[in-house]
């Protein structure tokens, strides 16, 4: 018996229209939530790691989230702020890099607490809640990159932690046209994966 080629090109063409439709839903997720900024009043803050450059100097987008996570912490929003990230490809932790930038700045030690184990951000939010458990603390801003806080706002409510998307719209994954496509749109394939494994 010969194959019905015709039928199964027909079934991968709705085959690849549906995974592609799949796809653009979770973009359409990723934009509208990346301009999702409930910033207010939190228990603490927490601001998300990203890449350390050679010399232990802080990438643009690990300086624009801190940044972000600095003015929340002068405008009042939160007198304390969760640093999370570990060693990457170059040390120090990404928490330790935070925590000098924002000294510098001018926020007291004391307002700092650290998390420099976590390499991912379903590790961060795991072991961020254990910290807010411990002192009692309910809500936390989530500051990262637009495109970031809506997935890792998730992972912290998963965690019980009520948590409010602070994004850093001065990052240059945000403002560069080029690299604000490129992670929306991992950051979408990143979303579609994990749901259909899961």
């Amino acid at each position: 018996m010969r194959p019905d080629w015709n039928r199964w090109v027909r079934r991968g063409r709705w085959a690849l229209l549906g995974s592609l439709a799949y796809l653009g839903l979770n973009v359409l997720e990723v934009v509208l939530g990346s301009y999702r900024d409930r910033t207010g009043m939190a228990d603490c803050a927490i601001i998300l790691g990203a890449a350390v450059w050679p010399g232990e100097r802080p990438s643009l987008a690990l300086r624009a989230r801190t940044w972000r996570g600095g003015e929340v912490y002068r405008a009042g929003y939160t007198r304390h702020l969760i640093l999370t990230g570990s060693v990457g490809k170059h040390p120090p932790a990404e928490a330790e890099v935070m925590r000098r930038l924002l000294t510098a700045w001018g926020v007291p030690a004391e307002a700092m607490v650290l998390e420099d184990q976590a390499k991912t951000t379903a590790e961060s939010a795991r072991l961020c809640a254990e910290i807010m458990r411990r002192r009692g603390w309910e809500s936390a801003l989530i500051v990262s990159d637009p495109w970031h806080t809506p997935r890792a706002a998730r992972l912290f409510r998963r965690e019980g932690i009520r948590a409010l998307p602070c994004p850093a719209f001065d990052s240059p994954t945000w403002t560069r046209l080029g690299k604000r496509l490129y992670y929306t749109l991992r950051e979408a394939a990143i979303l579609a994966s994990r749901r259909f494994l899961s």
